[in-house]
């Protein structure tokens, strides 16, 4: 038994039981992960999440979501987390396909989403409860 306050517990579970059935829920509904000849040790246990996640009732993902308040900021930061890398892949794309255009000047912006400001009007749009800045 580890001693804690009610709130630390409730930090600790939402950043660990229900940030893993999350994941492995939404890996889960991507529809058919199966072993491959090349998989990697990390992929082995992405299947293993999947696997223990998906066979507990979904009653127990509600509880865990429901019954605390921090598995809401949890599912925000991961929702935020994964605008973020989708942002910045988008970003080295139009970096690529700039690079790659002749008529391009060297003076002119890349098409960076830095250049484009977005991540700053993403970040600063999002709640405070998971990080966003408020105006």
């Amino acid at each position: 038994m580890v001693e804690m306050t009610c709130r630390q517990h409730d930090i600790y579970a939402a950043n660990s039981q229900f940030l893993t059935h999350l994941v492995g829920r939404m890996l889960g509904s991507i529809g058919d992960l199966h072993p491959t000849p090349i998989d990697t040790r990390g992929f082995e246990s992405v299947l293993q999440i999947v696997h223990t996640t998906c066979d507990d009732s979904f009653d127990l993902f509600y509880g865990l979501y429901r019954y605390n308040a921090h598995s809401k900021s949890t599912l925000l930061c991961l929702r935020k987390a994964l605008a973020d890398l989708e942002l910045r892949l988008i970003s080295l794309e139009l970096d690529g396909a700039a690079l790659l255009d002749p008529a391009r000047r060297p003076d002119e912006p890349r098409g960076t989403l830095d250049f484009l400001d977005v991540r700053d009007r993403v970040w600063n749009e999002t709640s405070p409860a998971w990080g966003g800045r408020s105006n």
